[in-house]
């Protein structure tokens, strides 16, 4: 099923490794983007409090136009 404008929530979904520096350039590029006009979903905003991560993760991707991957070196190990 095709998203419609009525089912997306976020411009984007920001996915990204969990780890520094890796969440620190994440949280300053989400904040960066938010003050741009761009809703971003980022998982300690956007994900609801006990759900699981990859049904968390898919429902953010299904809302959003985009997805956004932050790939660095460390994202790999």
């Amino acid at each position: 099923m095709s998203p419609t404008p009525a089912t997306l929530r976020y411009d984007a979904f920001l996915s990204y490794r969990h780890g520094e520096p890796d969440r620190s350039f994440a949280r300053e590029l989400h904040a960066r983007l938010e003050q741009a006009g761009f809703s971003v979903a980022l998982d300690e905003h956007a994900f609801r409090p006990g759900q699981s991560l990859p049904v968390e993760m898919e429902r953010c991707v299904r809302e959003s136009r985009f997805t956004l991957l932050l790939l660095s070196p460390a994202y790999f190990e």
